[in-house]
């Protein structure tokens, strides 16, 4: 089962622009200072790694919250698990049963660590876990995870206040870590940024395809980086490549101060000469908030005007198509996409969570969650094996089932979806 990882992030923009963009605007104009003093912010200023750990796990400081929020029992009619509480960026499937989390430590929630887990063995995220060193000073919502054959990629986000005011807000870098042992292998600057996505390449083009928000990048399993296209002039907000092509589906955001107002579009990218394959503008207000490729189609949440929508989109040429069956129903509050392997995809937010084809649009099946308690902020499904091993372990495994995993307001839990989302 592949592992993709999709952005939240990255866009100075309008409704539906995710915390990233929020918090830049808020911590760089108005309380860099304070920041800086705090200790939350940092210059480019080396750091110190602690070593990777496994039994027991070290201590994962909690954030400084005024109430610790409950752990549900359900999500809507679906049954949950508990894994582990804490505060938790990104899941993603590992191997061999792992399943990579990326949790955020301490008073401020900027020291980031990967874990990988193992839902089938133990519902104590203790036994049989392993950790990351902690990444101290990272952007949690603009960092990402994505796990290969043969290596775990952390994209890491950290908030720079130094250069000019026209310059991305990020500077970016590219971990890559052993998928045993979860400790650094290696680690590939990237420039600044407006945060990073991670995408798994196509079959026999590469590792991982880096998304920047100014640059698509192919990285290999050497570590060398190559540029695949550029975008002068416009912020990547997402991106997704399709399946089984060389293809990739970004939305674009043109930002302005003036008049011509703000602009959002969608473009098809031709992986090997980085050209425009295809491209559509969305109407004017329309805002790109989640984006998910299938292999002839993708879905792409839109909100506009107060209201929010699962879009299906054609991919050849570009162009929106309606959903020929029970569409996603439109909400007045963010929705997100998960794909999971060459099976449905979700769609989550504060009142739906849904497992959608991708190819169709059309729910396969859903629930409503019950208040903030049972909010979906990420989830990920991983292939659980009988036999014991990690990611990167040698040996075969027999895959006994498909374990779904979700990121809550408490943390992280498997959930019981129906047989028909897998």
């Amino acid at each position: 089962m592949s592992a993709e990882s999709t952005g939240r992030k990255l866009i100075p923009g309008r409704r539906g622009a995710s915390a990233a963009s929020v918090a830049v605007a808020v911590i760089v104009i108005a309380a860099s200072a304070a920041a800086i003093a705090a200790g939350i912010i940092s210059t480019d200023q080396p750091r110190r790694h602690h070593a990777a750990a496994s039994h027991p796990l070290p201590p994962c400081l909690p954030a400084q919250t005024a109430s610790s929020p409950g752990v549900p029992t359900r999500l809507g009619a679906w049954a949950f698990t508990p894994l582990e509480r804490g505060t938790f960026a990104a899941v993603t499937a590992g191997g061999h049963g792992g399943l990579l989390a990326l949790q955020a430590c301490g008073a401020e929630e900027t020291a980031l660590r990967v874990l990988e887990v193992f839902p089938g063995r133990s519902r104590s995220l203790s036994a049989g876990a392993v950790a990351s060193a902690e990444f101290a000073r990272a952007a949690p919502v603009a960092s990402s995870l994505l796990a290969t054959s043969d290596a775990v990629w952390f994209g890491e986000a950290r908030l720079a206040l130094g250069g000019r005011l026209d310059e991305a807000p990020y500077r970016l870098t590219l971990h890559e870590l052993d998928p045993t042992s979860l400790a650094e292998r290696r680690s590939i600057p990237l420039g600044r940024g407006y945060g990073v996505t991670l995408l798994a390449a196509p079959a026999g083009f590469g590792s991982v395809v880096v998304s920047t928000g100014r640059a698509l990048d192919l990285v290999s399993s050497s570590g060398s980086v190559r540029s695949l296209a550029t975008f002068p002039g416009v912020v990547v907000q997402h991106a997704s490549v399709v399946r089984g092509a060389h293809l990739a589906v970004v939305s674009v955001f043109t930002p302005s101060a003036v008049p011509p107002a703000p602009s959002t579009a969608l473009e098809v990218i031709d992986l090997e000469s980085g050209q425009v394959v295809s491209s559509l503008s969305l109407a004017h207000g329309g805002e790109v908030e989640a984006l998910a490729a299938g292999t002839s189609d993708a879905l792409a949440v839109v909100g506009n005007a107060g209201s929010t929508a699962v879009d299906r989109l054609s991919l050849d040429p570009l162009a929106i198509t309606p959903v020929s069956a029970a569409p996603v129903p439109a909400t007045l509050t963010p929705l997100a996409i998960a794909p999971t392997g060459s099976g449905p995809g979700f769609v989550y937010g504060a009142t739906t969570l849904a497992c959608v084809d991708l190819e169709s649009g059309s729910v396969v099946a859903s629930t409503t969650p019950d208040g903030p308690a049972e909010e979906v902020s990420g989830i990920a499904e991983t292939e659980v094996a009988s036999g014991a091993g990690s990611l990167g372990s040698s040996g075969s495994h027999k895959i006994a089932s498909v374990s779904t995993v979700a990121i809550l307001p408490s943390g992280i839990g498997t959930v019981d979806v129906p047989a028909s989302c897998r």
